[in-house]
């Protein structure tokens, strides 16, 4: 099993939306672009992890707005759009 994350990034909220390997929903929320609540995100994604197995996330942007989401997030675990 698995599950697969992404986040539509913005200047100053995320919408984060995770889906199962049968793509049903898990989650889909507002994550403010602050550490506190991109932390909570991160531990959401870790408890999606225990329940259903790796969880892929991918980016729809990287750089500046994305910044702190990016450092954040364990080395190897997101994909990008080229």
């Amino acid at each position: 099993m698995s599950a697969t994350a992404g986040f539509d990034i913005a200047k100053e909220f995320h919408w984060l939306t995770v889906i199962d390997h049968r793509a049903r929903l898990l989650a889909s929320h507002r994550v403010d672009n602050d550490s506190a609540a991109i932390a909570q995100a991160l531990g959401e994604l870790h408890a999606f992890e225990a329940e259903h197995g790796p969880v892929s996330v991918g980016l729809d942007v990287v750089g500046a707005i994305s910044g702190l989401l990016t450092a954040r997030l364990p080395a190897g675990r997101t994909s990008r759009d080229p």
